[in-house]
């Protein structure tokens, strides 16, 4: 096992390149993943500096990438992530082919992934995951939880990707998994949450360095173009923009004069104390929250009832498995895994055993099939292994089963 951690850890004492290579890594990706830089940056400009840099690799034209936010537990509770950790996932990462370089950022392993683009994200990235979490409690006694962002094609994404795998790790404090996939979690919805958050980018450079006519064309824009959904959206995200941008560059008695003298603002605030204000807030967060977790539980169960469906109509089917029937509803397989369990408290494996235990107890009492035939309609292309998992599930072999019950023929 030491000889195995060996393989994976750094050593103490790393080159003085390998050093310098992680500080120009860490140089690059910070304020990528920050956001730090007011105006957008040149995407192909910022894929030949990663290419210069050794991040991505010259040979990769069209790179894909997304981020992994890793936090690692010690036995007594706190996070423990350092240097060797980051370290623990590229070379874990490495030895499944999949190229990746890792920074700490608040106590956290943040990974990016470089792929050239072929198969989907979780398959590429289900064994390697699954290795990390399994190997970090094993040989580091250390519980790994990780969030995994949706890919995304250009480097000047990062921010967004990296805040949303940080958003996807959060969702393993219910227990229902340590690997989770932002994807799997929450909807894409373009026209609504992304084009608000792009909104505020833009609206924010226009208030700081645009002119009049700019901010007059860009909200006009955005009102020949959106929903009414999405523009009530947008007016909240604005007016917080706009407040926001304002108390940077000014007086923060300007900011409060600008807000009050808006009749937008004042329709928000009048007749209320700061009191009643808050009590409002906390009614609605509190009741925005229940809504959430009761949309979760209704897409989990609709989601495991879709299983369910799925093995009832092709448990006779030999290839069926987890990998693909998550495949085929656009999840993570480690999601669809940790979903079954908690919903129906019991894994994929059994639901469709017990299903082919079901149906082949109904052909060997309702049919005249031989044991060969229906070994081969429940899924089975060997007999003898079909006959060890039909006693280990009734306690009796299918020849006796028939025998006893019905007096037929084997």
């Amino acid at each position: 096992m030491d000889e195995r951690l060996g393989q994976l850890l750094p050593t103490k004492d790393p080159d003085i390149e390998a050093q310098l290579h992680r500080l120009r890594v860490i140089e690059f990706l910070l304020p990528l993943i920050l956001g730090v830089n007011e105006l957008k940056q040149d995407d192909a400009d910022l894929l030949a500096k990663a290419q210069s840099l050794g991040i991505v690799p010259s040979a990769l034209a069209s790179p894909r990438f997304c981020f992994l936010v890793s936090k690692f537990k010690g036995a007594d509770g706190s996070y423990v992530a350092n240097n060797r950790h980051a370290e623990f996932i590229d070379n874990l990462f490495a030895r499944h082919g999949v190229r990746t370089e890792s920074i700490i950022a608040y106590r956290r392993a943040v990974t990016l992934v470089i792929d050239g683009g072929n198969g989907t994200l979780t398959n590429l990235l289900e064994l390697p995951l699954t290795e990390t979490v399994q190997t970090a409690r094993r040989m580091l006694s250390e519980h790994c939880t990780i969030g995994v962002s949706r890919a995304f094609s250009a480097l000047s994404e990062c921010s967004n990707g990296y805040f949303q795998a940080v958003t996807a790790r959060r969702y393993t404090s219910d227990g229902a998994g340590d690997i989770r996939f932002i994807a799997d979690e929450e909807k894409k919805e373009e026209l609504a949450i992304d084009q608000a958050e792009k909104t505020v980018v833009m609206l924010e450079q226009l208030l700081k360095v645009g002119t009049r006519e700019q901010l007059n064309d860009f909200i006009e824009g955005l009102y020949r173009s959106g929903t009414r959904e999405n523009a009530n959206l947008l007016v909240i995200q604005m007016i917080a923009t706009v407040c926001r941008v304002v108390s940077s560059v000014s007086d923060r008695p300007d900011a409060f004069r600008l807000l009050a003298s808006n009749p937008l603002f004042s329709r928000i605030t009048a007749n209320s104390t700061e009191e009643a204000t808050k009590h409002e807030i906390l009614d609605f967060c509190g009741r925005a929250q229940a809504l959430i977790t009761q949309s979760r539980k209704r897409e989990s169960e609709v989601l495991c009832d879709r299983v369910v469906q799925i093995i009832d109509e092709r448990f006779s089917d030999e290839g069926l498995s987890l990998v693909g029937v998550s495949n085929e509803l656009a999840v993570s397989p480690n999601y669809l895994s940790a979903l079954i369990k908690k919903v129906r408290k019991k894994n994929f494996i059994t639901l469709l055993t017990e299903r082919r235990m079901q149906a082949a107890h109904d052909m060997l009492l309702c049919s005249n099939l031989k044991i060969a035939e229906i070994t081969e309609r429940c899924g089975y292309s060997d007999q003898h292994y079909f006959s060890y998992c039909f006693k280990k599930f009734y306690g009796e072999s299918p020849n006796r089963i028939r025998q006893t019950t019905v007096g037929g023929q084997p």
